[in-house]
């Protein structure tokens, strides 16, 4: 309310608007807080191989994914990181406007094709639709590596 207040070119502070609004009986909407889910049961797809022991001794065997998205004033701009648990470095990232299953596959495809062909025996995820679909599959299938 008050930000509307402000561009409208009302003065006012933030006390003095809750004042009004309780005497006019107003009470703001405010969006709800996200809700994720916790301690929720183990995939089907893949049993959890790593145990949350996310510290292996060698390099470039044990590779993790994840995707966000970034709030831009476009809309939602989507982010799919994959990070050598080892090193703890990011090997790829890839952006899109949408959260599909192509640009999660394109950064698989790209992080291989960075380690020269090498490609790890263990890739953690969420296991969320974009890693449990088939073309993804395919891939992990193809270079031989254990989804966990």
């Amino acid at each position: 309310m008050l930000v509307e207040l402000i561009k409208k070119g009302v003065k006012l502070g933030l006390d003095k608007v809750r004042r009004l609004m309780k005497k006019l009986g107003l009470v703001a909407k405010r969006p709800r807080q996200q809700v994720y889910p916790r301690g929720g049961k183990s995939s089907i797809l893949a049993s959890n191989h790593l145990n949350r022991q996310f510290n292996p001794a060698t390099i470039n065997r044990y590779w993790s994914g994840d995707i966000t998205y970034i709030r831009t004033r476009q809309g939602r701009l989507y982010l799919a990181v994959i990070m050598d648990l080892c090193s703890r470095r990011i090997i790829v990232w890839a952006f899109s406007d949408k959260p599909n299953i192509n640009f999660t596959v394109k950064a698989l495809n790209m992080a291989i094709q960075r380690r020269k062909g090498e490609s790890p025996t263990l890739f953690h995820c969420d296991q969320g639709i974009q890693y449990r679909s088939e073309q993804f599959q395919q891939i992990l299938a193809f270079y031989q590596i254990t989804l966990a």
